[in-house]
């Protein structure tokens, strides 16, 4: 690589460019300026045609009776035969008339054309649009150089940018007068170097020429051409437009050629090299070439074959066709992260491909038509009709194969992101071993992607390395002992600046230049195209290093969408197998959940955990007693039915999903997951205090329901569940027992019985959405709304027992802060391993009373697509609170938590204020607002 050189005479190079492109683009501007009122003589001449011939009329010379084509005999009464005669003999005085004696088809004319100002119209369609395109290509270079500042290729870039936007304006004058004189000299000199600087950048970029640049004569070579075509304008010439036609020519075909060249080096950078970076930035500039050419051709065709142009202005398009040729170039040496491009340079080659398919079979439709008929179809109207409709309909699906073939021959067809998303995730949630978990991970990932081969790297002690856990796909196996240490280049970056970590950030990206050498030794030991980092809980797990595409082609977003969620659903695969083990371990290798419950594993009761983990052998630890606690029996409604209409496999997704959101809402309010038995759950509620554990199982009850309806909200397509929920409280008798088996080994439960948990089931049995029993009641105090149903006969329960159905929801009440307390530490480690809160009050502003009935929807904001973070609703108080984990804000961009409100009326369709303007960035966990609404935002929702 390189190192730039930025001392004092490149920097003084680099001012000089600058002032010389700042100079000549102005004075052209002023000249341009001062054409508007300059006479327009009616009519243009050509060096290939000579003074005497009018190559093209314009308005005001056709108005006067000038045509294409005639010669002209004599200018205000007087011959001439040069064009520094036809200068001389124009009268250019505003409102003085040129009489002109043409000859035509044998006749003589005589057209007398006064003089008119060109206008600001016709100059700026003339001059202007070009100065605009040549003042944008130079800003452009700077651009560029200034984005990779003195490397060689922005040199090259520099200079080619300078002369072509000082060349291009000259090309399509108003007028042929420049003042000062000398800057039609400059441009005679300009105008054949730019050949030069193209062919230099050619042996620079998009990789260097070796062989080439280090033999100084090829590249003075074409400068010293350059020189020799400058000195031969000068000597024949004032203005470019007036050189010899031989001359003119030699520089169009060395121009030409220069291009030719440059196309042809690309092209060769792109088959001869290994780098996947340098093959992009190739196909950029290739198909910045197609587009320049692309546009024009089709027009040219366009006018052929249907006699119309689709171009609203040829000057504008064409300018805009020009453009993207040093565009292309630009992008290609100042971007390093190349892939995003990537989609759109496959989707432009599909529709090149579709739209020369539309315009080959019109062409060759048209040519039957005329040669089978002698009449002109194609200026028929209903042809033209027939043809518009046919294309409207045909297009699309003539698109969709031409695109599939573009990916299936030259992309080798992509893989089917969903179905291997899915059928991977779904072996790897089944799974408990976690060498299996790592065989499949990666197993999918090198065989779906096509990757020539792929390693993993897990942690090594606890000094932060990774060392070489398994690796796929390479010729020979990799040593056991390739490790990266905790203080690599590599972890730093992965850790604090880009994941996942590219081959061609590593070797293009200007951050990384001084970690290049040894980021690229180490991708090079790992056969690295990429590396991503496996994340659990905001920390590294485990490395993924993925070789390059056997198609050859870079990363695209899809597959960097890909292999973000199959790492993060990795990662926590990866932790729920090592819990498992180490559970397993602790417990006696007690087999804790059956078949369908594999994916439920998470529910096993914590302080089943805990006892083991203190004493698994202590018999005193698991023997019953007598304990006040609050149960909560949860049944999911019409389980039965859903198994009969729906597989097994849809019926088990539903209760995970279900099942898996009430699991953080129980663990927050404290709960402890006792039992799962297909659609129903039993938690228990334990705390010194009665009172505290009775609060908060009714808390989890609500929450339970309200996530209920969040979820069928998500699934509105599908049929909605129904919770049933019975809340008791007392003593019951809570403990462990071991049994013991033959040959089956150990087995344990833990469990709590007695009448008030019999109890708890038959009250959630009433089918009263939350019920809890009058012992619960008493100890709830005010908190919560309730309607009393009764004293209930229940099943097997010889008294009659009171219930009520809880209808307020407590976290709305102004008691919630206190019930909050009651489970403040359950709740602050809820928040702490990933739980997120947005909490607050929203009233008028004039009267300070508070808005209830009102939609808060919480969102985070982000470069790419915000999330929505969750939804609630202002109570009596006004109050609302919004609960949701770090997932919810995981995208492309990062992890911070950047938070704005929007508050809707009762029908959450109507918009009356938003905190998008007042953005919270970088949230805390627990965020709280306080949202004034003007009464005026409230009278359009009354």
């Amino acid at each position: 690589m390189n190192t730039p050189r930025t001392g004092l005479a490149p920097r003084a190079v680099l001012v000089a460019l600058a002032v010389l492109a700042l100079a000549l683009q102005s004075i052209y501007l002023l000249n341009a300026i001062r054409w508007i009122d300059a006479p327009d003589r009616g009519w243009i001449a050509m060096i290939q045609l000579g003074p005497d011939v009018v190559a093209v009329a314009r308005p005001l010379g056709v108005e006067a009776g000038l045509r294409d084509g005639d010669r002209i005999v004599a200018l205000n009464g007087e011959s001439y035969e040069t064009f520094d005669e036809l200068w001389a003999l124009l009268d250019y005085e505003i409102g003085r008339v040129n009489t002109y004696q043409v000859l035509r088809d044998g006749e003589h004319h005589i057209v007398e054309l006064e003089n008119l100002p060109l206008g600001f119209r016709r100059v700026f369609m003339q001059s202007g649009v070009f100065w605009l395109l040549g003042t944008a290509i130079t800003l452009l270079g700077f651009l560029v150089f200034a984005m990779k500042p003195f490397h060689a290729p922005s040199w090259a870039f520099l200079s080619m940018c300078v002369a072509l936007g000082v060349m291009i304006p000259h090309f399509a004058p108003s007028h042929h007068v420049f003042e000062p004189a000398f800057l039609n000299n400059v441009i005679l000199w300009v105008v054949p170097l730019v050949p030069a600087t193209i062919l230099t950048l050619a042996m620079l970029f998009p990789q260097r020429k070796a062989g080439l640049v280090e033999r100084r004569r090829w590249l003075l070579l074409p400068y010293a051409l350059s020189f020799g075509l400058g000195l031969a304008s000068r000597y024949h010439g004032t203005w470019v437009g007036f050189l010899p036609p031989l001359l003119l020519q030699s520089i169009y075909i060395y121009l030409l050629v220069a291009v030719l060249a440059f196309l042809a080096s690309t092209i060769w950078d792109y088959l001869r090299t290994d780098s996947v970076a340098v093959r992009l930035q190739a196909l950029v500039i290739f198909t910045g070439v197609l587009l320049s050419f692309l546009i024009p051709v089709s027009e040219l065709l366009s006018n052929l074959l249907l006699g119309a142009s689709f171009l609203p202005n040829l000057i504008v398009g064409y300018a805009v066709c020009i453009f993207v040729f040093p565009l292309a170039i630009g992008y290609a040496i100042a971007r390093h992260d190349l892939f995003e491009i990537s989609t759109v340079v496959r989707r432009t080659y599909g529709y090149v491909l579709s739209s020369g398919v539309i315009i080959g079979g019109y062409g060759l439709v048209l040519s039957l038509l005329e040669w089978t008929t002698s009449a002109k179809v194609s200026d028929s109207a209903a042809f033209r009709l027939t043809f518009l409709l046919v294309v409207a309909f045909s297009f699309e699906p003539i698109h969709r194969r031409s695109q599939d073939f573009v990916d299936g021959i030259f992309y080798r067809r992509r893989y089917d992101y969903r179905k291997t998303l899915r059928e991977t995730i779904e072996a790897m949630t089944s799974i408990l071993d976690p060498r299996l978990v790592q065989s499949t991970f990666l197993g999918a990932l090198v065989e779906q992607m096509q990757l020539e081969n792929g390693m993993l790297l897990l942690p090594e002690g606890g000094a932060g390395a990774y060392r070489s856990q398994l690796a796929l796909g390479f010729a020979e196996a990799r040593p056991e002992e390739l490790a990266i240490g905790s203080d690599e280049a590599l972890l730093e970056q992965l850790e604090h600046g880009q994941n996942p970590l590219f081959r061609h950030d590593v070797d293009l990206a200007p951050a990384l230049e001084h970690d290049r050498p040894a980021l690229q030794q180490r991708f090079d030991e790992l056969g690295a195209e990429a590396v991503i980092a496996m994340r659990y809980q905001s920390k590294t797990v485990g490395l993924v290093a993925l070789g390059q595409k056997k198609s050859g082609r870079m990363f695209s977003l899809e597959d960097l969408d890909l292999l973000q969620t199959m790492t993060h659903q990795t990662a926590i695969a990866l932790q729920n197998a090592s819990l498992f083990d180490d559970l397993a371990a602790s417990l006696k290798r007690i087999q804790i959940l059956e078949s369908v419950k594999t994916n439920l594993a998470k529910f096993v009761p914590q302080t089943v955990q805990n006892l083991i983990e203190k004493s698994p052998d202590s018999a005193g630890l698991f023997d019953k007693r007598e304990t006040d606690l609050s149960v909560v029996f949860a049944d999911m409604e019409g389980y039965t039915r859903l198994s009969s209409q729906l597989p097994l496999e849809e019926v088990n997704a539903i209760v995970e999903l279900y099942f898996g959101a009430f699991l953080d809402e129980i663990l927050r309010c404290g709960g402890d997951v006792n039992e799962t038995a297909g659609d129903g759950l039993m938690v228990l509620f334990q705390d010194d205090d009665p009172e505290a554990h009775a609060r908060s199982a009714v808390h989890a009850a609500v929450g339970i329901q309200r996530i209920t309806q969040e979820l069928n909200q998500q699934r509105s397509d599908a049929v909605p569940i129904a919770m049933h929920i019975g809340v008791n409280s007392g003593v019951a008798a809570v403990g462990a027992t071991k049994i013991s088996g033959a040959g089956g080994g150990d087995r344990w439960t833990y469990t709590a019985s007695g009448p008030t948990t019999n109890i708890a089931a038959r009250v959630g049995a009433l089918g009263h959405g939350t019920s809890i029993t009058e012992e619960t009641r008493r100890r709830l105090g005010d908190e919560f709304e309730l309607e009393s149903l009764g004293p209930q006969n229940l099943k097997n329960v010889r008294d009659p027992i009171g219930a009520y159905r809880v209808v307020g929801d407590a976290l709305s009440s102004p008691a919630a802060t206190q019930a909050a307390s009651a489970v403040g530490r359950a709740d602050s480690a809820a928040l702490a391993e990933g739980w997120f809160r947005v909490a607050g009050r929203v009233c008028e502003q004039e009267s300070g009373r508070p808005l209830t009935g009102l939609t808060v929807r919480a969102w985070d904001d982000d470069l790419v697509s915000d999330d929505l973070l969750g939804t609630a609703t202002t109570d009596a108080e006004g109050r609302f609170e919004i609960r949701f984990t770090a997932d919810a804000f995981h995208d492309l961009i990062g992890a911070s938590l950047d938070i704005y409100l929007r508050v809707f009326d009762a029908t959450g369709e109507h918009e009356l204020f938003s905190t998008v303007d007042q953005l919270l960035r970088d949230a805390q966990n627990d965020t709280w607002f306080d949202l004034e609404i003007p009464r005026a935002r409230l009278e359009p929702a009354s």
